[in-house]
């Protein structure tokens, strides 16, 4: 019976009793072989300031940090994150086909960079893995700097 559960990830099926093989060769597909758009630093969405520095871009995943202009609290500086993507998909999140970067929340900002530095580590032949490990690093700083900040 459990071999008759099927899921769908990336528009493909998967059965239960090999879900974690199809889905390793899936995402591996992805990295590999799929082209990915638009780039992150090709994304510009409006309640974002002009200082977004790309943290990260394997071309299927994305995070940036950056200014955040809220309505409610005010400009603050926060990480974003996105799917980046095919040539027939803006990518997630998106508002009206356009890409734009979902707001990571504070208490997962550390989390999500620690995350980074982890993956950059395992896949050292990323495009521009030195760059981003120096900004990711930085921005590590800037946060621990906040939370001082703040608990002063």
């Amino acid at each position: 019976m459990v071999g008759k559960v099927r899921a769908k990830l990336f528009g493909q099926s998967l059965t239960l009793s090999n879900t974690r093989r199809q889905l390793h060769e899936m995402l591996n597909s992805r990295q590999q072989g799929v082209s990915h758009m638009p780039a992150a630093v090709d994304v510009r969405p409006q309640k974002w300031a002009d200082d977004l520095t790309v943290l990260f871009d394997n071309g299927t995943y994305s995070v940036v940090s950056g200014t955040y202009l809220d309505d409610d609290d005010g400009d603050i500086h926060v990480l974003g994150e996105r799917w980046n993507g095919g040539e027939a998909h803006p990518g997630f999140p998106n508002q009206g086909g356009y890409p734009i970067f979902h707001v990571v929340p504070d208490f997962l900002a550390v989390p999500v960079l620690h995350g980074l530095l982890d993956e950059l580590s395992r896949r050292p032949l990323i495009a521009n893995a030195n760059e981003f490990a120096q900004r990711i690093v930085h921005e590590l700083e800037t946060q621990f700097t906040a939370v001082r900040a703040a608990a002063a």
